[in-house]
């Protein structure tokens, strides 16, 4: 029997034997524990959080989904509140080290190494800092993003987070027979600018909508308007591909891992990789019964293509967007500045530079530049190419 199955819950040994598996340090594991006691010294907040926590467990082996949790934790916000002042943002972190029992017998159910469900729950102590760094105090404000990490959706394999489900983007990549050159085609309804981004990308509208993609297979072909490359859509009308010659490698609806990409670490291309690798067999040995992963995709700031431009050819940025094939997503720069610089809008003229990253994409600003996410996909089969050129 663990040990954090005999200690009373949230009690100060029980909050350190939890800590073996998310790994907090210092400040942030005693605001856990500082939280933890007020919680105990608080009737009405010890007995929400032990139901809650009691409602996952009778609730594990039917409906094993703990979405309601967020709901539940704004239905008693005032109550939280008024019995925890400030420390009520900590609740949300003191739910997930009351569940972590839960997520650690799922993992012990699929003969799933300990480190890995150690590397997943290492997401809780990346968001409780960004609160303080945001908000001045601990706390933890991105329950949503954990509940996949405790429910047993996402996984950190290395480098890297997945998530399994179908791809959702509107993609069709077909690939050769003979020769295994792709092209990469947008499926139909997509509307596109004359720039080659999705209509709408960074709040600007082409009222005369410079094309609506369309695609269709009939008997023999693969009949497209639209060829996705480098990050951009071209506008390609009377497209066509043979049946006879080339195939369906990655399309939207078929399973993949979509990727994540934690702060924190070096994004070193070769650690990707091998990333991947990992976690195509992870998917196989622990979870056989779910359909086999065809293929990667991601959506991130760091796949937009103008950086490729803006940034050395060796930096980890544009190494790491070369394993995918680039995709344009509608979006905006407002994620960019957020993860580089801390906020959502910058002043160029008094935005600080000291890294290279900050003054490449200040400067950029500053010019009129407008940068957005884009998307990768990325099929498992290339894995093997991906492996050799990264070593």
């Amino acid at each position: 029997m663990a040990k954090h199955e005999v200690n009373q819950p949230l009690s100060d040994n029980w909050v350190e034997e939890i800590n073996a598996i998310v790994r907090l340090d210092g400040e942030a594991l005693q605001a856990c524990v500082d939280a933890a006691r007020s919680a105990r010294g608080c009737t009405p907040v010890l007995e929400q959080l032990l139901a809650w926590r009691d409602r996952a467990i009778y609730e594990a082996e039917t409906k094993p989904s703990l979405e309601w949790l967020p709901a539940e934790l704004e239905a008693h916000s005032a109550m939280l509140t008024e019995a925890m002042g400030e420390q009520a943002i900590m609740v949300p972190a003191l739910l997930v080290l009351l569940l972590m029992p839960l997520t650690e017998k799922q993992y012990l159910e699929r003969g799933i190494e300990r480190r890995i469900l150690a590397d997943t729950m290492s997401d809780l102590a990346i968001w409780m800092k960004r609160c303080k760094l945001e908000r001045g105090r601990w706390g933890l404000e991105n329950l949503q993003w954990l509940l996949h990490h405790l429910n047993g959706r996402l996984h950190r394999i290395g480098r890297l987070q997945y998530i399994h489900r179908p791809l959702s983007r509107p993609v069709i990549m077909l690939r050769h027979k003979l020769d295994d050159c792709n092209t990469v085609v947008s499926g139909g309804g997509v509307p596109y600018r004359g720039d080659g981004r999705v209509d709408g990308t960074n709040g600007l509208w082409d009222p005369h909508k410079c094309w609506t993609s369309d695609y269709a297979e009939r008997e023999g072909e693969y009949i497209y308007d639209t060829v996705l490359h480098r990050g951009l859509a071209c506008f390609a009308p009377g497209g066509r591909r043979s049946k006879a010659d080339w195939e369906v490698r990655l399309q939207q609806g078929d399973y993949v891992l979509e990727l994540h990409i934690p702060e924190g670490e070096p994004l070193d291309s070769a650690s990707c990789v091998a990333s991947m690798r990992e976690a195509v067999q992870f998917s196989e040995i622990h979870y056989p019964e779910l359909q086999p992963v065809r293929g990667f995709v991601c959506s991130s700031w760091l796949l937009d293509p103008q950086l490729q431009e803006l940034l050395p050819a060796a930096s980890n940025i544009v190494r790491f967007q070369r394993l995918f094939h680039l995709l344009p997503i509608r979006s905006d720069e407002r994620e960019t500045y957020y993860r580089v610089f801390g906020t959502y809008e910058i002043d160029p003229a008094t935005a600080p530079k000291d890294s290279g990253l900050r003054r490449a994409i200040a400067d950029f600003a500053a010019r009129g530049g407008l940068l957005q996410a884009a998307a990768g996909i990325l099929p498992v089969d290339e894995l093997e190419r991906l492996s050799e050129s990264s070593e």
